[in-house]
């Protein structure tokens, strides 16, 4: 069992279960970085842990995805003092390349090029949660979904969380369009693109926030 670890991604990669995983550090753990282990079948850990993501930056809900062609796309959050986390996507050419990257890697894929979704003015942050489809895909299917979280902060103690759908490009794990809310701590809410909710809307009384675990 590893201890100090949160925000499990479990994933199907190449016939076998692997999973990510954030490892908070730090006197008031406000440091963490994501990593990745392999799996057996019944869910035991079978590898030694492999940081992810770019160095020197914290960082978190990260998902590997394979690609055609043999190709892995690492998707992750950056964390950057003063700016909103974003989610950002990373192509390699293997997963031994994603799992361990060159130093050159990082400089000539920056945050800002990297990043392929944002969070709306009206919320904090956003981030990746899990691929609802992968794999063959049919003759016309154009993406697979994704659900993601966005986030209002309130204070140290409260925030609101909304899921929301993001359709990808199965080639390019571009978003197709908007992500849609589809739950939400607000009823009237649901079904609305983010682009779509006003600041208004998520001023909620001190019972409806979602506090922290």
């Amino acid at each position: 069992i590893m201890r100090k670890a949160e925000d499990p991604r479990i994933m199907w990669i190449n016939g076998r279960l692997g999973m990510t995983f954030v490892r908070p550090s730090g006197e008031k753990n406000e440091r963490w970085n994501s990593y990745f282990v392999w799996l057996s079948p019944d869910g035991e850990v079978r590898s030694e842990p492999v940081r992810l993501g770019r160095p020197e930056t914290n960082s978190k809900n990260s998902y590997i995805v394979p690609l055609k062609g043999g190709k892995f796309a690492l998707i992750d959050r950056a964390n950057v003092p003063g700016e909103r986390p974003a989610i950002q996507l990373y192509t390699f050419s293997s997963l031994e390349e994603l799992l361990h990257p060159p130093a050159e890697y990082w400089k000539n894929h920056p945050i800002p090029q990297a990043t392929i979704l944002e969070a709306p003015r009206v919320f904090d942050h956003i981030g990746f949660n899990t691929v609802i489809n992968t794999g063959d895909y049919a003759e016309g299917q154009t993406g697979i979904f994704v659900l993601v979280h966005l986030a209002k902060v309130y204070d140290s103690k409260v925030k609101l969380y909304v899921t929301a759908l993001v359709e990808l490009r199965p080639d390019t794990l571009q978003p197709l369009g908007d992500p849609v809310i589809i739950q939400s701590a607000v009823p009237h809410l649901l079904g609305r693109k983010v682009s779509e909710i006003t600041q208004e809307e998520l001023s909620l009384n001190q019972d409806k926030r979602t506090k922290w675990q």
